[in-house]
């Protein structure tokens, strides 16, 4: 463990794990931040010196193993298996951050992940008792109008995972071990175009690459691998490399970034892969954060690689 391949520890923070996902937001005047997702609720965090990592605010909500974050505008909104809606923090001065309260409940009663289209201004809950609910932040952002439902409730339309940007929606089946990719673009909730198995039929997170070249799926079974698709065709997404560093171990999140894929791999910590030629994904950087045996649940959860500074929260 706390060991570094082409990469350096820059600092830590540890007081309310244990902790779960992990996402970043940028204030105007270019000071970085993570939101962090504890058991029992949000952190939100000054990295602008990353040696010493400053809480800035701590929203106890929901206590739950699973948790998520994304960001619109200067809002902040998290999402929690133990409980329904979503909670909105604003960040218009995120050195002293407000929680606006708890919004949605009444169209479901927790939510697995949470999605926003930034480009379109929509808020998607994914692996809702529900379904997928759609909220307008273009609305309101402080307090969004519900939309309607993506997807139905039941196992069979149950998104574990969404990325939703640039008129598609790609979401992970994890109950159907498969990718599925909308067209969001037409009348909601849209036209379905593909659905593509994955290595291990336990699709968790998948992402695409900034010009929707390539996309990104994992599979979070012991084993699993993170797997390559091009997806040009988003109708008939065409295989491509797989990478894992360790067959015992359990990849998590994905992020490509340019033509680097960041992945949180548990109990193998962070790890970098070249996708440059996507036939043959290597790794070219990692960092051990589990000082225990590879494989299980232990480790790296999550990862966020789209900071300006490229410093890597994990």
């Amino acid at each position: 463990a706390a060991q570094g391949f082409n990469c350096v520890l820059l600092g830590r923070h540890h007081q309310y794990a244990n902790y779960n996902d992990i996402w970043g937001y940028v204030a105007p005047n270019g000071k970085e931040y993570a939101l962090l997702g504890a058991t029992t609720g949000l952190v939100v965090i000054d990295c602008s010196n990353p040696a010493t990592p400053v809480q800035r605010g701590y929203f106890p909500w929901a206590t739950s193993t699973w948790r998520d974050i994304r960001t619109y505008g200067h809002y902040a909104y998290v999402s929690s298996e133990g409980g329904g809606g979503f909670m909105i923090v604003d960040l218009s001065n995120p050195d002293v951050p407000v929680n606006l309260g708890i919004f949605g409940t009444s169209y479901f009663g927790n939510a697995h992940n949470i999605c926003v289209d930034v480009g379109a201004g929509k808020l998607y809950l994914a692996g809702c008792n529900t379904g997928t609910p759609v909220f307008d932040l273009a609305a309101n952002p402080a307090n969004p109008p519900f939309i309607g439902y993506l997807t139905g409730s039941g196992n069979s339309n149950y998104f574990h995972d969404l990325c939703v940007e640039n008129g598609y929606a790609f979401g992970s089946m994890i109950y159907n071990g498969v990718l599925r990719i909308i067209d969001v673009t037409t009348p909601f909730p849209g036209t379905t175009l593909s659905n593509t198995l994955t290595p291990s039929t336990f699709t968790h997170n998948a992402w695409p690459s900034n010009g929707h070249s390539l996309i990104v799926t994992t599979d979070e079974r012991a084993g699993g691998v993170v797997k390559f698709f091009d997806i040009t065709n988003k109708s008939a997404p065409s295989a491509r490399g797989q990478f894992t560093p360790n067959p015992v171990s359990i990849p998590h999140n994905a992020f490509i970034v340019g033509d680097l894929c960041h992945v949180s791999w548990y109990t193998e910590g962070y790890q970098c892969i070249d996708v440059s030629d996507p036939n043959n994904p290597r790794q070219v950087a990692a960092y051990d954060t589990w000082p225990g045996a590879s494989g299980g649940y232990n480790g790296a959860w999550g990862v966020y690689p789209f900071q300006p500074s490229g410093n890597i929260y994990v």
